[in-house]
């Protein structure tokens, strides 16, 4: 499996570069398997298997907002739904998800918790992680909400390099950047607009047509497009 060996923050997260991301995404989903010829839509499951990472629905919170949890090494973790022993590489995403049909937000989860397992991970980084986020029996695991994404969008990433880094890495393997703008520059080909264009029903309607193409959440989409620059 690809790993990173490049600079790291201060607090130890990776610098990763907006190419560097897309390369090794993309790089990851070609050895998963995916073609955007068969279908648009990335395998979640199957890139978090390929990331050593084994994903189990569960109820973890009466939050609305909560989505997922990885663990860095074994611990057992306490929500307010139950308790959950886990091992290093298992993550929790949010079955309430599932219960209201929302796929593609489930999906997210899946790849989100992977993602921070391959960039936060300690055998990773060579380092210690400690959150205090919820009572355990270890403090290494990150528990992840849908509002850490919101500020994440509504800022692109704000103060929290953990969470935009990992954001930022989700869009990328549910969005590839090459089938993702050929998407974006056919509807705007269509309607005869060019990125300027990009506003009102112009702007609802591409983000509701690719978060159908690509199995993503629209807030996912939005952020997408900011990064590559087309709103």
């Amino acid at each position: 499996m690809i790993t990173y060996h490049g600079s790291r923050s201060i607090s130890g997260n990776p610098i990763m570069r907006q190419y560097e991301i897309e390369d090794v995404t993309s790089r990851f989903l070609y050895e998963t398997g995916y073609n955007p010829r068969l279908s648009l839509k990335a395998d979640a499951e199957a890139f978090a298997r390929y990331i050593g990472v084994r994903v189990k629905a569960a109820y973890l919170s009466d939050d609305p907002y909560s989505l997922c949890a990885v663990a860095f090494d074994e611990q057992t973790l306490y929500t307010e739904k139950g308790n959950y022993r886990l091992r290093y590489g298992d993550a929790l995403v949010e079955k309430a998800i599932l219960d209201r049909g929302d796929g593609a937000l489930f999906g997210y989860g899946v790849v989100h918790a992977a993602a921070h397992f391959y960039l936060h991970s300690p055998e990773s980084r060579g380092v210690q992680l400690s959150f205090d986020l919820i009572e355990t029996e270890s403090a290494n695991h990150l528990i992840c909400g849908i509002g850490d994404l919101l500020d994440s969008f509504e800022e692109l990433g704000g103060d929290d390099e953990k969470e935009a880094l990992a954001d930022n890495f989700t869009g990328c393997v549910l969005m590839p950047k090459s089938p993702f703008k050929l998407a974006a520059n056919a509807f705007m080909q269509k309607r005869g607009i060019n990125r300027a264009g990009l506003t009102g029903e112009a702007r609802v309607e591409l983000v509701r047509e690719l978060a159908l193409a690509f199995n993503a959440p629209q807030f996912a989409v939005l952020l997408r497009l900011k990064k590559l620059l087309y709103i």
